[in-house]
């Protein structure tokens, strides 16, 4: 008796040793362990005094990337009316070295002089991250 091979059974034999070998290499591959996210806590800090110039502004030195700071989130304080400085929005850029504020009035004019801002910090259970804590600590303390 003969035996022929046709494309598509040379095909199918393919496809079948090539699904097998996928399996054998996932089940065979060690699990990936994934790296833990570092420790963090959440503080609120309320009216931390700030002077933007034309709206430009910082949480200074001590507040980035580098100083064991996850994530900041800004919202105005006050003054709530009788002047033209009401913080209306509040845009925070977490830079490596220090948090940059940008504080534009209601109306989308940028704000010039002394207003206070509420933010919302989490920070690394680390040395650094307690650090940036007591320096926005003090700040908010200040105002």
């Amino acid at each position: 008796m003969s035996f022929s091979l046709s494309w598509r059974r040379v095909a199918v034999a393919c496809a079948l040793l090539m699904a097998a070998a996928a399996v054998f290499a996932f089940r065979s591959s060690p699990d990936a362990d994934a790296q833990e996210p570092p420790a963090s806590a959440t503080f609120v800090f309320s009216s931390i005094p700030v002077t933007p110039s034309n709206g430009q502004a910082s949480l200074g030195a001590g507040t980035g990337t580098n100083d064991g700071v996850l994530g900041v989130a800004c919202t105005g304080a006050a003054p709530r009316g009788g002047t033209p400085r009401i913080p209306g929005q509040v845009v925070a850029q977490l830079g490596s070295t220090a948090t940059l504020l940008r504080v534009i009035q209601y109306n989308g004019v940028m704000v010039t002089g002394s207003v206070l801002i509420n933010c919302v910090v989490e920070v690394e259970v680390t040395p650094l991250g307690t650090g940036a804590v007591e320096r926005l600590r003090e700040a908010a303390t200040v105002g």
